[in-house]
C-alpha cells in the first residue's frame, strides 16, 4: 500500500519512506512503528497495542517505546511539541492525525475525492456529448429515411413510364379490333373489354397488371411506412404530407379494390379522389437533403 502526506510517501510494500523523491533513512523497527500507527489513523493505539504488534512476546521498556516513537517524528519531521503528525493522548497512546490519501484507493477509484465542480463539469460534458450525439444519430437516420424514399420514389416512376407505354399499346390493340375510339377512363376501359380480350391483348393486360402489382405496389408502401416511421418529414418537408395521403388512399383501394378484381390492371388516384400526387414532392426531397 502506498500513503501520501505532508510531501512524504509511504510505501508498506517496498518498506520505504521518502520525502520530495528522496528517500529518508528509517531503522526497520521505527519504520514499522510508522506503518503500524498510519494503518490504524481512525483511531487511538496504546502502548500494550505497540508492544505486541511491533515487539510481539519481546520485553521492551517505556524508553525503548519512548525512543521509537521519537524517532519516528523526526524521521516524519514533527516532534513532541508540534505533533502534527503523531499525536499524543495522555494516559491513552498515539494516532496518527496527518491528512493521508491512499494512493492504491485513488487508482481504484479515480472518481472519489475528486473535486465536485469537476464531477459537475465532466457530467455535463458527458451529458451534452450525448445528446449531441442522439441529435447526429436522429438527423443521420432521417437523411437515410428521405434518401430511401426518393429512391423508391424514382422506381415507382420508371414503373409508371413503362406503364403507361403498356397502356397506350393495349389501347391501340383494342381500339384497332373493336373500330372505335376510348372514350371511357383507362380503368373502366379496360374493365369493359376484359371478358374480350385475345390472347395477345390479355399478355399485355397482364404485364401492366404486373408492374401495378409489384412495382408500383411495393414502392408505394416502402414509402408510405418510411413517412409513418419517421413523422419529421411531414414537418420539414413541403408536400409530403399530401403524399402520405396519396399513398395511404391509392394503398386502401389496392387492397380493398384492385386485389378483388381480375378485370383491373391499373389504379389510379388523383383529383377525383381528392388526394392528388404532389407533383413537387421529388424536387423538396431532393432539396431537403442537400440542405441538411
Amino acid at each position: 500500500m502506498i500513503y501520501e502526506f505532508n510531501q512524504f510517501v509511504l510505501d508498506t510494500e517496498n518498506f520505504k519512506l521518502t520525502h520530495n523523491n528522496e528517500e529518508v533513512s528509517v531503522e526497520p523497527q521505527v519504520l514499522n512503528l510508522i506503518i503500524l500507527l498510519i494503518e490504524n489513523r481512525d483511531r487511538v493505539i496504546s502502548r500494550d497495542y505497540i508492544l505486541e504488534n511491533i515487539w510481539k512476546d519481546k520485553v521492551v521498556s517505556d524508553t525503548s517505546i519512548n525512543n521509537h516513537i521519537k524517532s519516528a517524528r523526526k524521521a516524519l519531521s514533527d516532534d513532541g511539541i508540534k505533533q502534527h503528525t503523531i499525536k499524543t493522548l495522555h494516559s491513552r497512546g498515539y494516532q496518527f492525525i496527518a491528512d493521508t490519501e491512499n494512493t492504491q484507493e485513488k487508482i481504484n477509484n479515480p472518481i472519489k475525492n475528486k473535486n465536485p465542480y469537476l464531477l459537475i463539469s465532466l457530467l455535463s460534458m458527458v451529458v451534452i456529448l450525448l445528446f449531441l450525439y442522439i441529435r447526429y444519430d436522429n438527423q443521420n437516420k432521417l437523411k437515410l429515411a428521405v434518401q430511401r424514399i426518393i429512391n423508391y420514389q424514382e422506381i415507382s416512376y420508371l414503373t409508371f413510364v413503362a406503364q403507361a407505354k403498356r397502356r397506350n399499346e393495349l389501347v391501340e390493340m383494342i381500339e384497332s379490333r373493336v373500330g372505335k375510339t376510348r372514350e371511357m377512363q383507362f380503368e373502366k376501359y379496360f374493365s369493359y373489354y376484359f371478358d374480350s380480350l385475345n390472347e395477345e391483348e390479355m399478355f399485355v393486360f397482364g404485364q401492366i397488371r404486373g408492374m401495378t402489382e409489384v412495382g408500383l405496389y411495393q414502392n408505394n408502401l416502402k414509402v408510405f411506412n418510411e413517412l409513418n416511421k419517421h413523422p419529421q418529414i411531414l414537418t420539414q418537408i413541403p408536400n409530403s404530407k399530401e403524399l402520405q395521403l396519396h399513398l395511404e388512399f391509392w394503398l386502401n383501394k389496392y387492397n380493398s379494390v384492385f386485389k378483388q378484381r381480375k378485370d383491373m390492371c391499373l389504379l389510379y388516384v388523383g383529383v377525383e379522389d381528392g388526394v392528388p400526387y404532389p407533383k413537387d414532392i421529388n424536387k423538396n426531397l431532393k432539396d431537403w437533403l442537400k440542405q441538411n
